[in-house]
Order: structure tokens, then C-alpha cells, then sequence
């Protein structure tokens, strides 16, 4: 395909507004960026490993690769504003020759919340995923929509991007699946037409065919391989109530915190695909182009394969921003054709209640979804930048213990109910710096659970000694100032912190709905904050 000739205006927009922001302040953060920090330079391909019940072989390849050019972050992200900058080209170029007056919709996607949870991280495998879903979607909007001619390269092409994708994540098999066997059912026996044979119908089957193939031989592997680990894998981590209650629970929850992050996908996409079936009857829309049987046909399979992929993740009962994300390039496309036939009609009867009422409130969740997107963008810069700081005088701390002490020194975490994923974390980014944590031990007040309430009985002043090191990170239990009114009576040098004065959460939904939850009880959530935190602090106990 020729891209080059269509880069106008239009194609510019994914660039416009990715730069100012993806390509600043750029640093890593105390998340799971540490661990793959230390893998990809200590254990290379260690991704490969099937663990947890997770089987994504290819989640990592992309940075492995970056990372013998360099660790500097420059190139990680560099590496996700080019790929986003293509994926969305690609979409816009698809939707420009079906819908002119949604041609930007595409757009959209870079003020999703799973975009910034995503792009703005250097070790998700989201970007490099939907950059091949997309290359995917161009070859067979142009088979099945442009009727090109059959041959080998673009069978290749398809073959090779739906592969590579369905090894990046594991859901993927849905779509591709679900998509291959509703557009065969709707070929055949919806619209009869196995006459209908020629070069290009043989062609089009056989590709259907190979994708539902190349999926199956995935599902295996990842049935083989997730149930020998499934009691101890990632599901059970997080969903770890197994009886009819407890799924009933984890899928509403999951489903009301996907309809306030992902609207588009869980009330939108869904409301026009049901819709098209109570109306398509009325003779004033039998000439729209979304109702061109071809057409019709394409956007009901990509819509029916997107809702099959979010039905995967409600009956399972997780949730993360991210987790719909690669299904945005097969919803987008059948959106854009649903906005064409049904916009004109919501202006018509916009005045009436039955109408009115959920534009409304769809709206707001729209202006929801955009607001979380900021909010979680502006915090991973800010804390991305404040980590970095933090851990450059964490280093040299460690590097001066190491040349004047002559035993191990404590540090601990306060304000967290449980170190050990910030005690492995900061493990691994120090041994990726190649700093010797000998003498560092990470120790945990179990009297008074590591200073997350105060106790006069068991003040924490009795349980440490002269010379221990308090880590307070942003994700800690409680807020920083909590944990400094508990550690009141401690003498304490500060070695370093951080401040951002500047740095603020815009409202949205989720604060309110945190705010219920904690004034009805407040050890209903692992962190006890409205609002997410930012700063780093490090202080030494005189």
C-alpha cells in the first residue's frame, strides 16, 4: 500500500497531539517497568516463558530489540508515538473511503484511558499489538470491501500480522475467531450465496479459514499451558472468589468500571449494533451505504467480534484500562458507519425524552473517559520524572552505605500494609543499575502494620534504630501526610523529596465513586486515596 500520497492534513492529527506530551519528560516509574527493565537486560527473551497462566510469547520482543540499541527511555517511547502515529494513519485511511463525515473519529483512541495507560508506559505490548491488528484490518477491508484481486503477498501480509498479534496478547483469538465465523455464517446462509463463485469468493473463504486456523492452533497452546499453572495464575491473583456470588460480583464490577472508562465499547458500539436490527426494515434507510450487503455485513462481524471481546473479559471479572484497548481498531471502523445512519436520526428527535436522556449521559461518560485519559497521562509523566530523581539519590545513598557501613541498614515502607511488590520493585531497578544491594534489607513493621494507623502502644519509634531509611513512594496505603502525622514523633532527616505543586487530578467519576466507597468503609480498597499521588520522599532516622 502507498501511504505517502495520503498523508495530508487529516493524517497529521495523530501526530499533532501525540508529540507535545508522549515525547517529554521521559523516565521510568516504580511499576512493573522495573522488572522489565531487568529482564530484558539480565535475562533476555525471558518473556517467552509462559508463567501465571499467561501465555503472550512475542509481549516484550519490540524492547528486547530497543533495548541492544540502548536503555535510554528516549527510544522506548520513541518506538510508541511512531507505532500509534501509524496505527491511526491506517484507521483513517480505512474510515476516509467508508464515512467522510466520521473520517476523524480514529482520533478519538489517543483520548482513551487504556491508550495513556499504555503508550505512556515503555513495557506494554498494546502498541506494537493494534499497530499489527490495524495492518490487519487494511488488507481485509480491501479484499472484502474493495474486492481487490486475490494473491499471495496480501494472504502472507494477513496471515503474518493476525500471528504476530495473537501472540502479543491472549484474548485476541476471540476477535479473529468470532469475526471469521459470523462473516462465513452471514455469507452463506444470511445472504445465499453459495453461488456466488469465483476467484475472489475462494479467496476470501480460504483467508477466513487460515485465521480461524491460526487462532484455534493459539487456543490450544494457551489451554495446554494456562491450565498447569491456572491455581496459581494471574486469575486467580486477582478474582481469587471462585463461587457463583463471587463471579456474579467480579463481572459487575468489572462491567460498571468498563462503562466508565470504556464507554465507547460497552454502551456505544453495542447500543447501534442492536439497534441496526430494529431498524434496518424501514425503507428510508435501505440505501444508506451502511446498509450495502457487503458493508452491512463487514461492520456487523467487527462489532459482533468486539462485544464477544468484551463479554471474555466480564465473564472472567477483571478489569484495567488497557484491557479493551486492541479492540478499539475492529470497533472504530463499524462506529464510524453507525454514526453516519444514526446521527442524522438523533438530531431529528433529539427534543424528545426517550432520546434526549441517554445522549446525555453517554455524553458525560464520553467527557469521563477523555478526562481519565488526562488525568492518568499527566501522572505518568509527573511521576515518571519524579521517580527518576528519586532513584539517582536512592543510588547514591546505597553506594555511601556500602563504602562507610560495616553492617546491613533496614529500609522500610511506610504507609503500606504490604512491601512486597515495592520491595521487589525497587530490588530490580537497583540491580539494573548494577548497584550492590548486599547490605540493604527491606523490613516490614508488623507490629503496627508498617505505620498505617498510629498506635501510642506500639510506637514505631521502640521497633527501628538510628540510621534506617524510610522509602515513601506514590503507592503507598495511605497519603503522605497521613504517614508523616503517624511517624510524628521520629527524628528524621530528610535525604530528598519531591514536589509538585502543579500536579492535579481533574474530577471524574471514579474520585466520587472512591469517595462512597470509603466513606461506607474504608479497608475496602488497597489504597485509601481519592486522588493518585505523585511525589517520592526519602528520610533517614537520626
Amino acid at each position: 500500500m502507498k501511504f505517502f500520497p495520503y498523508i495530508n492534513k487529516i493524517y497529521l492529527i495523530p501526530a499533532i497531539l501525540l508529540m507535545p506530551i508522549l515525547l517529554t519528560h521521559l523516565g521510568w516509574n516504580l511499576d512493573d517497568s522495573c522488572n522489565w527493565l531487568y529482564r530484558l537486560k539480565n535475562e533476555p527473551f525471558s518473556f517467552f516463558q509462559a508463567t501465571g497462566g499467561r501465555y503472550s510469547p512475542l509481549n516484550g520482543l519490540s524492547q528486547q530489540i530497543i533495548s541492544y540499541l540502548s536503555f535510554s527511555p528516549i527510544f522506548f517511547f520513541l518506538y510508541n508515538y511512531i507505532v500509534g502515529c501509524f496505527s491511526i494513519i491506517i484507521i483513517l485511511k480505512i474510515i476516509s473511503n467508508l464515512s467522510y463525515d466520521f473520517r476523524y473519529v480514529p482520533v478519538l483512541i489517543i483520548f482513551l484511558p487504556g491508550f495513556s495507560e499504555t503508550y505512556y508506559s515503555f513495557y506494554s505490548g498494546e502498541p506494537t499489538l493494534i499497530l499489527f491488528w490495524c495492518i490487519l484490518l487494511l488488507y481485509l477491508y480491501n479484499i472484502f470491501l474493495r474486492n481487490t484481486s486475490a494473491s499471495i503477498s496480501s494472504f502472507l501480509i494477513i496471515l503474518i500480522a493476525a500471528n504476530i498479534a495473537l501472540y502479543h496478547k491472549e484474548p485476541g483469538f476471540i476477535i479473529l475467531i468470532v469475526f471469521s465465523l459470523s462473516y462465513l455464517f452471514g455469507y452463506f446462509f444470511l445472504q445465499n450465496k453459495w453461488r456466488n463463485v469465483d476467484e475472489l469468493f475462494v479467496y476470501k473463504i480460504f483467508v477466513l479459514i487460515a485465521l480461524i486456523s491460526s487462532s484455534t492452533v493459539y487456543l490450544i497452546q494457551y489451554l495446554f499451558i494456562s491450565l498447569r499453572s491456572f491455581k496459581t495464575g494471574y486469575l486467580i491473583s486477582i478474582t481469587p472468589d471462585w463461587s457463583l456470588s463471587g463471579r456474579l460480583y467480579y463481572s459487575f464490577k468489572a462491567l460498571i468500571l468498563y462503562i466508565i472508562s470504556d464507554p465507547i465499547i460497552t454502551v456505544i458500539l453495542p447500543l447501534f449494533f442492536v439497534l441496526t436490527f430494529f431498524i434496518k426494515s424501514k425503507t428510508k434507510l435501505n440505501d444508506n451505504l451502511l446498509y450495502q450487503s457487503k458493508l452491512s455485513l463487514f461492520y456487523s462481524c467487527l462489532s459482533f467480534s468486539v462485544i464477544c471481546y468484551l463479554g471474555f473479559f466480564l465473564v472472567l471479572g477483571i478489569h484495567a484500562q488497557h484491557y479493551l484497548l486492541p479492540a478499539y481498531p475492529f470497533a472504530i471502523i463499524p462506529l464510524t458507519g453507525y454514526l453516519q445512519v444514526f446521527m442524522p436520526m438523533i438530531k431529528k428527535n433529539l427534543k424528545r425524552l426517550l432520546i434526549f436522556v441517554p445522549v446525555v449521559l453517554i455524553f458525560i461518560l464520553l467527557v469521563n473517559s477523555f478526562i481519565s485519559s488526562i488525568n492518568i497521562a499527566v501522572n505518568h509523566k509527573v511521576s515518571s520524572y519524579n521517580f527518576m530523581r528519586y532513584k539517582d539519590v536512592l543510588i547514591q545513598k546505597i553506594d555511601n552505605i556500602n563504602l562507610t557501613e560495616n553492617k546491613s541498614v533496614n529500609f522500610y515502607l511506610p504507609g503500606q500494609k504490604d512491601i512486597g511488590v515495592d520491595e521487589y520493585r525497587h530490588k530490580y531497578i537497583l540491580k539494573f543499575f548494577d548497584v550492590d544491594i548486599d547490605k540493604i534489607k527491606f523490613n516490614y513493621n508488623s507490629a503496627n502494620q508498617n505505620w498505617v494507623e498510629y498506635s501510642s502502644v506500639s510506637s514505631p519509634g521502640k521497633l527501628i534504630k538510628k540510621g534506617d531509611i524510610l522509602l515513601i513512594t506514590p503507592n503507598s496505603t495511605i497519603s503522605k501526610e497521613e504517614i508523616m502525622a503517624n511517624l510524628h514523633e521520629l527524628k528524621l532527616r530528610k535525604i530528598m523529596q519531591t514536589h509538585s505543586p502543579y500536579y492535579f487530578e481533574i474530577p471524574e467519576i471514579r474520585h466520587f465513586l472512591k469517595f462512597i466507597m470509603l466513606k461506607m468503609n474504608p479497608n475496602s480498597l488497597v489504597h485509601q486515596m481519592i486522588y493518585r499521588e505523585v511525589d517520592f520522599a526519602i528520610y533517614e532516622i537520626l
